[in-house]
């Protein structure tokens, strides 16, 4: 990657498209911050003529659904901690201020090109490296089975452990917690979701402490280690060393919010495991688009 001082349209259409463009993200009215990258691509066509000129320490404002396109805006809401299924969370605004810019170039399919995105994993040939993209898309899969799995289990613990809650005393309790005045019927409508997730609570931790299963740091920070990788590599860095990948994912995980997240994910992995030694388990092969539709 090339390090450049100025976002330019007067170049090849692929290489403005190609910018890498590191920025600090801050929500206006809440103080939500983050640091991250993304290639011009990535905004919405009619967004993009916003960057251009922008140099180091500009920013822009955007409206997060005016300027990403529905695949990229489920990243950027998830990868600032808020809901992609809530529509008020696509309208919020976020200043966008650039402190790097570079221009991704095409790499020739080298073995110093596989070492790079693959190192220590033997691949040195074209049909190498088109098997490990075939191996990473199966795993593309693998997780939206494990998703489904997962889904079923719950379904069927829930209907089989009957938990009765004292429901009026934690409604009580909601509405006295709660940072936001919640009216009568906004209780009624969202108790419901918050009660099923509150039985799941119970049933997982439960299964938590019977089985014993814990989470070391160490665990912890080399799965984040991998989630950054893996996200660097989406988007064409292969630069990234270990040293690099470490603070990285330090920094990812001395923020709290952030590493409950990752803690939580490991602890799912954990729970899949004993989900998967304890149910007997059918496989069933289906099309892509039935899978989802069951």
């Amino acid at each position: 990657m090339k390090n450049i001082k100025t976002l330019s349209d007067r170049v090849m259409p692929s290489d403005f498209f190609n910018h890498e463009i590191y920025f600090c993200t801050n929500e206006i009215e809440n103080g939500i911050q983050k640091e991250n990258s993304l290639l011009v691509k990535y905004f919405k066509e009619e967004f993009r003529s916003n960057l251009v000129g922008k140099t180091i320490n500009d920013f822009v404002i955007v409206q997060l659904d005016k300027a990403f396109d529905e695949k990229e805006l489920e990243f950027i809401l998830s990868d600032l901690g808020l809901d992609k299924n809530d529509p008020v969370a696509a309208q919020k605004h976020f200043k966008i201020q650039i402190t790097k810019i570079g221009l991704l170039e095409k790499k020739e399919l080298t073995e110093e090109f596989y070492n790079q995105l693959y190192p220590g994993q033997d691949v040195k040939t074209e049909s190498d490296f088109r098997n490990k993209i075939k191996e990473e898309i199966e795993r593309m899969f693998i997780n939206d089975s494990e998703k489904r799995f997962k889904t079923d289990v719950v379904k069927a613990l829930m209907e089989k452990v009957k938990i009765t809650l004292p429901d009026e005393f934690l409604k009580r309790w909601l509405i006295a917690t709660n940072e936001k005045p919640v009216t009568k019927e906004q209780l009624e409508q969202e108790y419901p979701v918050y009660a099923e997730h509150m039985k799941w609570q119970l049933i997982e931790n439960k299964i938590l402490k019977d089985k014993q299963i814990k989470v070391s740091s160490d665990e912890a920070l080399a799965y984040t280690k991998e989630l950054v990788l893996r996200e660097m590599l989406r988007y064409g860095r292969t630069d990234m060393d270990d040293k690099s990948l470490t603070e990285m994912a330090t920094k990812i995980l001395a923020k709290e919010e952030e590493a409950k997240r990752i803690y939580e994910q490991l602890y799912d992995r954990r729970l899949m495991d004993v989900f998967k030694t304890t149910f007997t388990l059918e496989e069933k092969e289906l099309p892509y688009d039935e899978f989802f539709k069951n």
